[in-house]
């Protein structure tokens, strides 16, 4: 009798050799991916570390800038008062630009015969108040005229009229007050 041979191992091989296949498989996916994990682990430490350096960077260099802004601090304040200072003077010659726009105004347009004899400005209220002296009282009422017109009226508003008196001498004082603005047409000044 042959004796046959079975041989239960040998499926069991094959079972065992496709396993071995596929845990290797297996095996070098998991160390790819373990490899792929290191690797960007590596880039998101690195860009960390770089993002880090560069925010250090940035806060020193913020805290330099603050410093030096605080240490100009007094320089912007002057600057500010000086500018303030600057604009009141500036405000006071227009001002008194107006003021004589106003005397070489009148004085053209009353003529010669109507002299200009005081002059008071109140600086704070922006007002102008002039003496005149008419010789006659015809001239007097060419002033009045001026005075009540519409160019003057266009000019500077409204014009108040007082102390109308005659002197000594037979002519008339005439004071009048404007209050300076900003006029509408200081071309025709």
């Amino acid at each position: 009798m042959s004796t046959r041979e079975i041989n239960f191992l040998q499926r069991r091989h094959k079972v065992l050799n496709t396993r071995q296949r596929r845990d290797l498989k297996y095996l070098r996916l998991a160390g790819t991916l373990a490899a792929g994990a290191a690797v960007l682990l590596t880039a998101m430490v690195g860009v960390r570390l770089i993002l880090s350096f560069q925010s250090n960077r940035l806060v020193e260099r913020q805290q330099q800038l603050r410093t030096s802004i605080e240490a100009r601090a007094d320089i912007e304040e002057s600057v500010f008062t000086v500018a303030r200072k600057l604009q009141v003077l500036v405000d006071l010659f227009e001002r008194r630009a107006d003021k004589q726009l106003v005397v070489e105004y009148f004085s053209g347009i009353f003529g010669p015969e109507v002299l200009l004899n005081s002059i008071d400005y109140d600086i704070d209220n922006n007002i102008v108040s002039l003496g005149v002296t008419a010789e006659s009282i015809f001239v007097l009422e060419e002033v009045f005229e001026v005075l009540e017109s519409d160019q003057v009226r266009e000019l500077f508003g409204l014009v108040r009229k007082s102390d109308i008196r005659r002197n000594q001498s037979g002519a008339y004082d005439l004071t009048f007050t404007i209050t300076l603005g900003k006029p509408a047409n200081t071309a025709a000044l």
